[in-house]
């Protein structure tokens, strides 16, 4: 008898990998990292241009957090892949400019995954 629950929480991990690999290398784009790395030093001397550019590619990175959160309170996704992902994640939550991003729209999120990534912050300081 074939195993569809376990296949289907096969696939929920690739795509959750794939897409984390995806948003790591989207925040290290050469274009987006100098916009990063200048709101770091100093947010407000941001263009709105550049505040757009950051806000547009981060948000769908923590909703990507978030995702992989629900999969792993549902039991779709691994914990040793939950771990390695959030403990990635709240790692960027140390650049001041990511904080802020978060720090904004935070109240959008499931309120379980702001508590757990509150505590994630607490423990990595």
């Amino acid at each position: 008898m074939y195993d569809w629950q376990n296949e289907s929480r096969l696939a929920a991990v690739h795509e959750i990998l794939v897409r984390f690999s995806e948003s790591i290398q989207i925040v290290a784009s050469g274009d987006l990292s100098d916009v990063i790395s200048k709101a770091n030093d100093d947010f407000e001397s941001l263009s709105d241009c550049e505040a757009l550019k950051i806000f547009t590619a981060i948000l769908p990175i923590l909703r990507l957090w978030e995702e992989a959160y629900i999969q792993n309170e549902q039991g779709r996704l691994e914990n040793r892949v939950w771990n390695g992902i959030n403990s990635q994640y709240a790692a960027y939550l140390s650049y001041p400019a990511l904080k802020r991003i978060w720090d904004v729209p935070c109240d959008h999120f499931d309120k379980s995954f702001v508590q757990s990534v509150q505590v994630t912050e607490i423990s990595l300081r």
